[in-house]
């Protein structure tokens, strides 16, 4: 292993690690990210944390401070429509595209996400079910976007998922079998390769999370 490729796992390690934790929740808004306290706590040098945390301000999930470190931005109920506005204008018609594109290879990962969605009534939400359903969840999005192609698209959604993930987790016990069936007619549209039926249940998909997030973050009038 060549003197500068250890640094960049490292690095890719720590950045990992922090990301996780700021996604699902274990590191809040607000929470004060320094250099020295995550080295010592990661085992690491401060150079890779340092690194990691840059990476996190340029995915819009820190904010650098100076002669302090990092600290965990808050994502705004606005923030979180935005990106939800702007998803619904690109993903759909990504889905109307990858359902042109499905491979061998891909039809079997399909159907192996779909076993994770269609068990959904057999258990309840506990917080080790949300986390499979999620990972679920981020494998078919990821796909979606793959089998489309489109560089700069992929780019601008994961982007996008990216900082709005940690509200992935908010109200799920509330929305969690039919976010599953959502999933699952995405799925079996793409199964079948009718990129309309696709673009429709991904556009539909999309709107009902809106809803969700509008009724348990805005106030009632």
């Amino acid at each position: 292993m060549g003197s500068s490729t250890a640094p960049a796992i490292k690095a890719n390690r720590v950045y990992r690690h922090l990301r996780d934790a700021i996604l699902k929740g274990g590191l809040e808004p607000g929470a004060r990210l320094r250099e020295r306290d995550l080295a010592a706590k990661l085992r690491v040098s401060r150079t890779p944390v340092r690194e990691a945390l840059r990476q996190l301000e340029r995915d819009g999930q820190v904010r650098l401070i100076a002669h302090v470190g990092a600290e965990v931005k808050e994502v705004s109920p606005q923030d979180l429509f935005e990106v939800l506005e702007m998803r619904s204008c690109l993903e759909p018609y990504a889905a109307r595209i990858a359902a042109r594109r499905i491979t061998p290879a891909s039809e079997a990962e399909l159907r192996d996400i779909r076993r994770t969605f269609e068990n959904a009534d057999q258990f309840e939400p506990l917080p080790t079910v949300v986390h499979r359903h999620i990972a679920a969840d981020r494998r078919l999005h990821g796909l979606v976007l793959d089998l489309a192609g489109n560089r700069r698209i992929a780019q601008a959604i994961n982007g996008l998922r990216d900082s709005i993930q940690r509200y992935r987790y908010f109200g799920i016990s509330d929305r969690f079998r039919r976010s599953a069936q959502e999933h699952l007619d995405i799925v079996d549209a793409l199964l079948q390769r009718d990129g309309a039926t696709a673009e429709a249940a991904m556009a539909r998909h999309l709107e009902r999370f809106t809803q969700d997030m509008r009724r348990l973050l805005l106030p009632r009038p």
